[in-house]
């Protein structure tokens, strides 16, 4: 796979689902489930550490940071004497997520299934399942269930 190749493609896809369906094929995540949309024109610099379940939407300018720098910092600061490695990890998406665009998620993040990100938010942990989430850094701000029921037209009806 050739990274920009891949991601130049991206800005011809006309939509989040055809993005998500290229991506599916041409990049190796460690999985990528069905039903997904994928607003980003980026990918992760390491897909092979982030899972994306089912029924996932990414929204625009959402970034996967699956590893940091520092090692560049050390190993240079005392004439190459340090050598440390480079640090990554795992992101792990659930399925029934929303992510709202320019979110951050750092590795080490685990969002659990019936979860939605606030836009803007930088997400540095685990999440348990059917909350809302919202901040720098992202913490619990509501209810999955709740949300849900408030937004269901079926229940105007009742």
């Amino acid at each position: 796979m050739n990274k920009n190749l891949v991601q130049l493609r991206l800005l011809f896809k006309r939509n989040g689902a055809s993005r998500a369906d290229y991506l599916r094929k041409k990049v190796n995540f460690r999985s990528f489930g069905e039903y997904v949309t994928w607003r980003p024109f980026l990918i992760p610099s390491e897909p092979e550490n982030v899972t994306i379940g089912s029924n996932v939407h990414v929204a625009a300018n959402v970034r996967f940071v699956t590893h940091d720098m520092f090692h560049l910092m050390f190993n240079f600061m005392d004439n190459g004497e340090t050598k440390l490695a480079k640090s990554t990890g795992e992101i792990e998406i659930g399925n029934n997520v929303a992510i709202g665009a320019n979110t951050v998620l750092v590795y080490g993040t685990k969002l659990d299934n019936n979860t939605i990100v606030a836009a803007g938010s930088v997400v540095t942990k685990a999440f348990p399942a059917g909350v809302i989430i919202g901040g720098n850094p992202a913490k619990v701000i509501g209810s999955f269930d709740e949300l849900k029921k408030k937004r269901d037209l079926n229940e105007e009806k009742r």
